[in-house]
């Protein structure tokens, strides 16, 4: 197993019991862009590794890029969010079928890194498009149906990152 893949799978294993467990709804994509840019600097070391031609590079556009989105996209409308009267901010979570997407998401993706070699290199890019596109389209539901609540998480997030200055 190359170090690529079981830091990917390490990180897969911390994202699944982060995504099953309620956490107030935030709009960072910091982390995921970190994410993406960490993954394309391993592709850019390994390339030479890597022999290109057309089906890796259909691979590469399909497996780690419209298959991360569109699973980023399923789990975003299977995850729960809700108000939170008490608290006064929105929470989400994710259900079994948000970790079923990812079992999902991870076979596919594994299948094609195993059928095709040189593609697992995209592993940390294929996790980050992913979890921002799933972030992102989370905060647009949230938005939509917590107009007014959306605020308070807001400035929840905005009290949080001065804490982490």
């Amino acid at each position: 197993m190359t170090s690529n893949l079981f830091i990917s799978l390490l990180l897969l294993v911390l994202i699944l019991i982060r995504q099953l467990s309620a956490r107030v709804v935030l709009h960072q994509t910091r982390t995921f862009l970190i994410l993406i840019g960490i993954g394309c600097l391993l592709a850019y070391q390994g390339r030479s590794t890597i022999h290109w031609n057309l089906l890796l590079m259909s691979a590469i556009g399909f497996g780690d890029i419209f298959l991360p989105i569109f699973f980023g996209w399923l789990r975003a409308i299977s995850s729960k969010i809700w108000f939170d009267s008490e608290k006064q901010l929105i929470f989400c979570k994710g259900t079994l079928i948000t970790a079923g997407l990812w079992l999902a998401y991870i076979a596919l993706h594994g299948m094609i890194g195993y059928l095709i070699k040189g593609s697992d290199n995209f592993m940390l890019i294929s996790l980050g498009l992913s979890l921002l596109t799933q972030r992102e389209l989370i905060w647009q539901r949230v938005s939509r149906f917590f107009p007014r609540e959306i605020s308070k998480n807001q400035a929840f997030q905005l009290e949080h990152d001065k804490k982490d200055k």
